[in-house]
């Protein structure tokens, strides 16, 4: 166990120091997301609180207020071709951050910035969407468009966190 650890935590170490890593975390998109996704866990897994801190704040002071608009869209995500997939996909990598980084003290879920931009935002965004496809307002995605929405992780996270049945309810009702 300790040479996987080992090979963790040398892992981590070049995803943060090598400009590979460093280019996806200062991605604007669900790129960075995903990076501190994987950083999270891998930080986790080998106990790096200082890396697990900054995953927590990277995603207070950088995720939501530069990618979540006023009404809960990933703008980022909006501007590619295929806007509704990546728009699941970044809040299906944010909603990991919050499950892997939570702590009773910090709570990503409820953090919210004074306009009220935060994960129960996005969520109540993207919803009505996923119930509802045909309401995308945007043009179907340029691949793999007849696929979504599936059974998203965020629907399942979100609901317990949010205290939202109805998320459960309709994480159900979709294709695993």
């Amino acid at each position: 166990m300790n040479d996987i650890r080992d090979w963790f935590v040398e892992y981590v170490y070049w995803m943060n120091t090598h400009g590979y890593g460093i280019a996806e975390r200062d991605g604007a998109n669900n790129h960075a997301t995903c990076f501190t996704m994987q950083t999270a866990q891998f930080a986790r897994f080998t106990g790096n609180e200082l890396l697990l801190k900054e995953c927590r704040d990277r995603f207070k002071q950088v995720f939501v207020p530069k990618q979540i608009a006023a009404d809960g869209s990933f703008p980022q995500e909006l501007r590619r071709t295929k806007p509704y997939g990546y728009s699941l996909f970044n809040l299906e990598a944010m909603s990991a951050c919050c499950q892997i980084l939570w702590t009773e003290r910090d709570d990503l879920w409820l953090f919210t910035l004074p306009d009220g931009r935060g994960m129960r935002l996005a969520m109540s965004y993207m919803l009505p969407f996923i119930r509802d496809k045909k309401k995308w307002p945007l043009p179907p995605d340029v691949m793999y468009d007849k696929e979504w929405p599936m059974r998203q992780t965020s629907l399942l996270f979100g609901g317990i966190a949010l205290h939202e049945p109805s998320y459960i309810d309709l994480w159900k009702r979709l294709p695993a």
